[in-house]
């Protein structure tokens, strides 16, 4: 596809492969005009709920389509574009389609950018969000866990993080900080307490206070 028969790009597929110039075209990324062009609707990125993907805050609000890249449909914000870099590069979220934050996944592994954004730790504006009350810590019943009339009081949500509700008094934080870390009550998230119990063997905020030996305004005190 070049300005002359005299000229050459590099070495092009064959006839067997790609049977006439119109399939040569699309497939370099042109569009036809006799294409059936699909709807990409914009959605809203309105929260990161987890992970620790750096330039958050940026990475939030309306995403309309940009154009088809490697097959798949790429997004922006205005700062950030998120698509799909390729079989060597995988799915790409970054502030240029020349820039690269490592290995993605592939586009066989998550299907659109709202998938791979999802599975960054972001919430979207479609996301059904579950309704996460508040409890109060009312005592503590044993233990030795320092800082206890600081760790009192009522707890709200905060945000989801690593795939468990986080919640806080103000003071203190509890949330899952992942495999690795497990679960924390700290008095913030970039602090750790030593190794906390794994979300499989805790569920919850709640049960993880009350293994501290602290008690809830929910529990049955015996007389």
């Amino acid at each position: 596809w070049v300005t002359g028969y005299n000229q050459w790009a590099g070495n092009g597929p064959t006839l067997s492969a790609i049977a006439d110039a119109e399939a040569f075209i699309k497939s370099k990324q042109f569009q036809l005009g006799t294409d059936e062009v699909k709807d990409y609707p914009t959605f809203e990125v309105t929260a990161q709920v987890g992970g620790n993907l750096g330039g958050g805050p940026a990475r939030l609000g309306m995403y309309k389509f940009d154009k088809m890249y490697n097959g798949a449909a790429a997004y922006t914000n205005g700062k950030y574009i998120v698509f799909y870099g390729g079989a060597r590069d995988g799915w790409q979220w970054v502030t240029g389609y020349n820039q690269w934050a490592g290995n993605g996944p592939a586009l066989s592994a998550i299907a659109d950018a709202e998938a791979f954004i999802k599975s960054k730790q972001f919430q979207l504006g479609t996301d059904e969000v579950k309704d996460y009350p508040t409890f109060e810590v009312t005592a503590q019943v044993g233990g030795n866990l320092g800082d206890g009339p600081a760790r009192l009081g009522m707890y709200k949500f905060d945000k989801m993080y690593n795939g468990a509700a986080a919640y806080t008094n103000g003071k203190y934080i509890v949330f899952y900080g992942g495999a690795r870390d497990g679960w924390q009550w700290n008095q913030g998230y970039n602090q750790w307490a030593g190794n906390g119990p794994a979300l499989s063997a805790i569920a919850d905020a709640e049960a993880f206070i009350k293994s501290k030996q602290f008690q809830l305004g929910t529990d049955e005190l015996k007389d």
